[in-house]
Order: structure tokens, then sequence, then C-alpha cells
């Protein structure tokens, strides 16, 4: 018993020998329960065996308690990055992950705060390994999130720093390059956003990582997806193509590719593309969306139909479904059937523009213009920078 207990008692007595990351919480619990049977083991060769039990479970009850709360982190992926973030400073692994689950949560809920979190992460490890001297961060984790992101581009970008190297943290390419992938990211998320746009700066960052890193499937989906949002699609186009050929497992490329060659009006080729994006991330909802948009447009009403039903399986009784349904009945001026559909989405979404435009534009088709109007004046209001909204409600 002893042979199995001491190699590991260490871990016990001092978990943090075990590993920095909170994750490595679990190499002490082996030693934890050998230690836990050998202690019982003798107490109950001890005198006064019964108030050794006892005491020993009480300690074990406490001892459960503080592990119970412990458990508190991995409620998610986001409360357990952050508590790795918080306790393991100096570990790179911590913040890009971070960034990435907080990038994740930005392209679902659209959240500023989300974006803004993700990038002061992704700073953070790609400020790991290197020493600042006097331009060290000073703000604390009890300072505004916004006031800590722009020390930390104020450093990293604003100013012609060259730190020198910082030996004491172990910091690896791979570590790099996630940081600098999803700097890009953020960046580029954050560059569609008014007032001030700017997708030069994405574009740079993935340009930098491509000629770094040739071989990156990742970094070259990036740049085309970059290309992409500025309209430059035929790069868009090369580039995510070439970032499916180094890693045809890359799903956000075959997604990207499939958005790039609906707007070179190439519907056929981008259903193919979301199809294949699909296979790699069957329950992937925007992906199952931008299919079906490809099929309607495509006037493949049938295949939308079934691929809409694909997509109910997964979600249920979704506003989306609803969304769905209606803009297929509209293809097919089916126009009652259209604004049932849309009616229940904006029921369950009150604050979706995109419901209410096209709401608006089945309302005018059967010419109740007061509601039309009311609905696009909805749709311009939520989706301020929309040039169809604007336009079908000044037509009205």
């Amino acid at each position: 018993l002893a042979l199995l207990i001491l190699p590991i008692l260490p871990n016990a007595l001092l978990p943090e020998s075990a590993g920095a990351y909170p994750v490595a919480d679990r190499f002490a619990y082996l030693a934890v329960f050998g230690g836990s049977l050998a202690a019982v083991a003798l107490a109950l060769q001890l005198p006064y065996r019964g108030l050794l039990s006892a005491g020993l479970l009480l300690a074990a009850t406490g001892l459960g308690v503080r592990t119970v709360e412990r458990t508190a982190i991995y409620a998610d992926e986001v409360t357990f990055f952050r508590a790795a973030a918080e306790e393991s400073p100096l570990v790179p692994a911590s913040h890009w992950s971070l960034g990435r689950v907080m990038l994740e949560r930005y392209q679902r809920d659209k959240e500023h705060a989300d974006l803004n979190e993700a990038l002061y992460a992704y700073l953070r490890c790609l400020m790991l390994g290197h020493d600042y001297g006097k331009y060290t961060p000073r703000l604390g984790m009890e300072a505004p999130l916004q006031d800590r992101l722009n020390e930390l581009q104020a450093i990293v970008h604003g100013l012609n720093i060259h730190p020198k190297p910082d030996e004491s943290v172990m910091v690896s390419v791979d570590d790099r390059l996630q940081a600098n992938l999803g700097q890009g990211w953020c960046l580029l998320f954050a560059g569609q956003l008014p007032p001030e746009r700017d997708l030069d700066a994405p574009k740079v960052i993935f340009e930098e990582i491509s000629k770094a890193f040739p071989g990156s499937s990742e970094a070259a989906s990036g740049l085309g997806t970059t290309h992409m949002v500025r309209g430059e699609l035929e790069l868009a186009k090369s580039e995510l193509s070439r970032a499916i050929q180094l890693n045809r497992a890359n799903a956000v490329a075959w997604s990207n590719l499939g958005e790039t060659l609906v707007r070179m009006g190439d519907l056929d080729g981008a259903r193919g593309a979301f199809k294949e994006a699909l296979q790699r991330r069957p329950r992937h909802v925007p992906d199952h969306t931008r299919l079906v948009r490809a099929t309607i447009d495509g006037q493949r009403y049938a295949q939308a139909e079934q691929a809409i039903g694909e997509l109910q399986a997964i979600v249920g009784d979704d506003p989306e479904v609803y969304f769905l349904q209606g803009m297929l009945a509209a293809s097919q001026r089916q126009f009652q059937e259209a604004l049932a559909y849309f009616d229940r989405a904006a029921a369950a979404e009150p604050e979706n523009g995109d419901t209410q435009l096209q709401r608006g534009k089945v309302l005018a088709q059967i010419d109740r213009i007061p509601e039309a109007v009311e609905a696009l004046g909805k749709a311009c209001e939520q989706l301020p920078e929309s040039f169809d909204a604007h336009y079908n409600l000044g037509a009205l």
C-alpha cells in the first residue's frame, strides 16, 4: 500500500506540485484516496477505533464539502478558463483558451463585452515570455475590463517597445500562434462594428501569421475570411480554398467559403461547401441556416424543406426555424403562410430585425401597408445600417 501512495504523496500534501493548471487537481485524487484508506486501516488497528473512525468521518465530511465547492469551477468552459487564468496567470494556454471560449460566446450572443474579454485574454497571452520593464501593466483584475484592455493594447501595439525575453515563463510556438490567431479574429469582428470600422488591422495580422506559418490552415482561413468581409471575393475564395487544401477538416474555412460563393452568385458551390462544413460539425446551427438560405435562393424548394426539417430536429420549435419556413413560403409567393411563420418568429423574438424586415416585405405584398410600415420601421431601428430595410420603408 505504501508503494502505491508514497510516490504521489507530494501531490496530496502540495497539490501545486502536480502542475499549475487547475485541472492538475485530478492528480491528487489517487493519493488522497490511497492515503485515506491507509488512515482508516491504521485507525481500525488502534485503541479507541470508534472515536478515531468518527474523527476520520468528520474530517472526510469537511473535505468533501471543500471538494464540492472546488468543482464549481467546472460548471462550464467560461467559468473554468476564467478560474484558470486567475489561478495560473503564467500558463499561456489558460489565456488563449479563455479567449477562444469568449470568442465563441460573442459569435453566439453578440455581446461586445465578450469580445473585449476575448481580446484581453489573447493580449495577456502574447505578453507572456516578455519583460516590459517599466511598461509592465499596472492595472489589476479589479480595474474595469475596458481600462485593462486599453492598457494592454497601448503596450503591445501603441508603443514602440522592444521587450526583453522573460525566460522564467515557458511559452511555446503554438501558444504564440493561438494567441495571434485569436487576436486577428477579435479585431476582424470588432472591425465590422460601427462607428469606426477598421478591417486593415486584422488583414495585416493574418498576413503576417500566414508568412510565419505558411502551413497553417487556421491562418489561411482567417486571412480568407478577412478578404471576404472586405469584399475581396476572389482573394477570399483563393485563401479559403488554400486553407481547405491544408486541412480538409477545417469547418470554418468550408463555411466561409460557402458564404463567399453565395456573394459571388455560385449557389450550387455554396451549398456544397456548407454541406462539407456540416459533415465536420453536424449540429452547427449557423451552417444549417446558411445551407437553407442558399437552397431557397437557388429555388430548390424540396431540398430546402428537407434541410429545414434537419435543422428542426436539432433545435426544435425555434424562432430561426419559423423564420426559414417563412422565407421558403415567401419565395414560393405563399404570402399568407409566410406571414403566419414570420408572426410566430416575431412573437418569440420581437427584437429580431431580420424577422421584422421580411415580415414587413410580406405585409407590403398583400397590401397591408400600415402594418408593413410599422414592421419595416422596427427593422430600420434594429438594423440601422441595412440598405434593404431603409429602401423598402422608403418605397412604401
